[in-house]
């Protein structure tokens, strides 16, 4: 499935540049933010993505809060989320993400996450 629209929330900008290039480059449509809160506002002002990638920990609004804003939202009924996160399984506990990758992964990691593959990792 080609053209899935991307929402890219990390604070670390080069892993954001370079995820972003990963993404486009097999087709997909991508939006970024550099924490939560930039992410709401982008996601009220443009198209709604398909799929949210989202860091863990940010300054401001976190993932975690992102993650929960996003799923208490009915306009948002149905988004994508995964988790992008460098930390163990205890401080991602109770976050409910459609998948989880754990720093370092791979594109195929990445675009299987996303939802491009039958085969998608499942929560």
């Amino acid at each position: 499935m080609a053209g899935i629209r991307v929402l890219l929330v990390d604070d670390n900008q080069a892993l954001r540049e370079n995820l972003q290039e990963c993404l486009e480059a097999a087709g997909h449509h991508v939006a970024t933010a550099s924490e939560g809160g930039a992410a709401l506002a982008e996601m009220e002002r443009g198209q709604l993505p398909n799929v949210v990638v989202v860091d863990l920990m940010m300054p401001g609004m976190d993932g975690r809060e992102l993650v929960a804003a996003i799923r208490r939202s009915a306009r948002h009924r149905g988004l994508r989320l995964v988790l992008i996160t460098g930390h163990d399984e205890a401080e991602r506990a109770g976050i409910d993400a459609d998948a989880v990758l754990v720093k370092p992964f791979g594109v195929d990691e990445l675009l299987a996450a996303i939802g491009e593959d039958e085969g998608a990792p499942a929560r």
